[in-house]
């Protein structure tokens, strides 16, 4: 193997376990770290009443394993240096206007949120919940292991906006790089299970408006409210919010 030069082939193995060692380490290290070490100050915050079942916890890691099977194709062609050539990836920071990073970077954390309550709310439509999402709602106890288990199909839906995005329109790729640990971070925080906010942060400008843990639980466990990805915004303007569904 050329580490210089890879292949598609090469790129997407490596990408797979990319994938799956920073799941391992995040995800998996995360919920070690608050739900085992620091388990009785997490357990005073959390969300569900109930602990998580040992048979959750495996079955969450397998879908998420079979999730990166699958995405790491679209991350491939994309990515992989004879396929990026065709897309708007850029490297040199020079290219386009300075500004244009935070822009870029605020297309794709709004535009983002905005296709994903979209997709999301088509998703809980009868037949797909069925063949597709519901994989992810057996998980009515989200927690850190929760975030990447979802049928690949789901995963290829809701990764559409990110690749469509740098094929039409320029982006540095350190700023996507940037978007996407971002984008794992708090996707991470929404099925992290338990409050980390305190309830005075509800006040604060932009904060406010971000989707904490209690909203997303409270979407695993009745399903119909709190579709939304980063922020509540959408929730909001569509009537679907709910700050305690199930008080």
């Amino acid at each position: 193997m050329d580490f210089a030069n890879p292949t598609w082939l090469e790129y997407y193995v490596g990408t797979t376990l990319f994938q799956c060692v920073r799941y391992v380490i995040l995800c998996g290290g995360f919920y070690y770290l608050f739900w085992v070490v620091l388990r009785e100050w997490t357990i005073r915050r959390r969300v569900h009443p109930d602990d998580h079942a040992r048979a959750d916890l495996i079955r969450e890691a397998k879908d998420s394993f079979w999730f990166f099977i699958w995405t790491s194709i679209p991350i491939t062609l994309t990515l992989a240096p004879e396929f990026r050539v065709h897309s708007r990836l850029y490297l040199d920071v020079r290219a386009y206007p300075l500004y244009w990073l935070p822009i870029s970077f605020l297309l794709l954390v709004f535009g983002q949120d905005a296709y994903f309550y979209w997709v999301h709310r088509i998703l809980h439509t009868k037949w797909l919940f069925k063949h597709v999402h519901g994989v992810h709602h057996k998980s009515l106890n989200p927690n850190p292991l929760t975030a990447f288990a979802m049928h690949p199909v789901e995963g290829l839906f809701l990764m559409g906006f990110i690749f469509g995005f740098v094929w039409c329109v320029p982006t540095n790729l350190y700023v996507f790089s940037l978007f996407q640990v971002v984008s794992m971070a708090l996707n991470i925080n929404g099925h992290f299970g338990a409050e980390f906010q305190p309830e005075s942060w509800k006040r604060v400008p932009v904060i406010k408006h971000l989707n904490r843990a209690t909203h997303h639980t409270n979407h695993h466990r009745f399903f119909t409210v709190n579709y939304g990805l980063y922020f509540t915004l959408w929730d909001r303007w569509m009537k679907t919010f709910r700050e305690n569904a199930g008080k």
